[in-house]
């Protein structure tokens, strides 16, 4: 296998923040000595860079400044995968294709890199961030948009301290989801009724679930987490056993909030059409449920 090469190398830029100069520092990339971007102007987002990007899963490479990719056209994440010898970046033309240097040819676009090799330039990137924090004492990182109405601007190594628990809480999630659902968690669920027909995929299902049951969102310790786990089993073992019986258990509001229509006659999504304000008993006598995969 063929590794690139990739180097992170800090930009500075300075923006007035409450009355001062605040230094803001945004990493360049290079992959294999090409500068990976054509421009300075879209946004890195950093935190995804440095916590995100090294496993597997996805991250928005690109952001707007106010730290909403979807906000400057970013619609579309860099996939990843990652194990013990490799990481590998996976490119979308959508939002990207305008960004990435003619150097790489038309996309999508894969990059692979070693992993020690990978590791080591992230973490010369955290180095050469803490050192120019202490050499200016306040230093935003892009997107800068946050700060802007902060009155402090946060520790970089606080900052990161932060996302890494939450991508590290978040990561666990993923196993407890991935754990209770295993072979159903990329399925979606076909809804019929009345010559309607609606989706919502399984992890759809889990969240609609979840939010019944009103358990946190985002559990933090091992109790919560276990109840976390604890409900996705029983809602994966009821899905198993009648996918019909499952979606109905669900509350109007979160089929109202996840149970899409999908229009055939035109291929579309219709977000305007609610399940669970068609035929209330009569919708739950007649309507059918099964496994499937959905048109998008």
């Amino acid at each position: 296998m063929t590794f690139d090469t990739l180097t992170l190398v800090l930009q500075q830029d300075r923006i007035e923040h409450q009355g001062a100069d605040l230094v803001v520092a945004t990493p360049d990339l290079y992959i294999n000595g090409h500068r990976l971007l054509r421009s300075a102007a879209p946004v890195v987002d950093t935190l995804g860079l440095m916590v995100h990007a090294g496993h597997t899963g996805s991250f928005d490479l690109l952001t707007c400044t106010c730290g909403v990719a979807g906000c400057a056209g970013f619609h579309e994440e860099v996939t990843v995968r990652a194990d013990s010898h490799k990481v590998q970046w996976l490119v979308p033309v959508e939002g990207y294709g305008d960004e990435l240097s003619a150097a790489f040819g038309p996309g999508p676009w894969t990059f692979t890199f070693e992993r020690q090799a990978y590791d080591q330039a992230v973490a010369e990137l955290e180095k050469g961030l803490l050192d120019l924090q202490r050499g200016h004492g306040r230093l935003a990182l892009s997107p800068w948009g946050p700060y802007d109405d902060d009155d402090a601007v946060p520790e970089v190594a606080h900052l990161l301290q932060l996302c890494r628990t939450r991508f590290a809480r978040h990561q666990r999630q993923e196993e407890c989801f991935e754990q209770a659902f295993g072979p159903l968690a990329g399925q979606d669920v076909k809804l019929s009724f009345c010559g309607h027909v609606f989706w919502l995929s399984v992890r759809q299902y889990a969240w609609a679930a979840l939010s019944d049951l009103d358990l946190p969102s985002h559990p933090e310790s091992d109790e919560e987490f276990e109840a976390y786990a604890q409900a996705l089993r029983v809602s994966a073992q009821a899905l198993r056993q009648d996918a019909r019986e499952a979606v109905l258990a669900l509350s109007d509001s979160q089929l109202d909030a996840y149970a899409h229509a999908w229009k055939e006659t035109d291929g579309r999504w219709d977000f305007s059409l609610s399940l669970a304000s068609l035929g209330g008993q009569h919708r739950d006598a007649a309507l059918q449920a099964e496994l499937g995969a959905s048109p998008s």
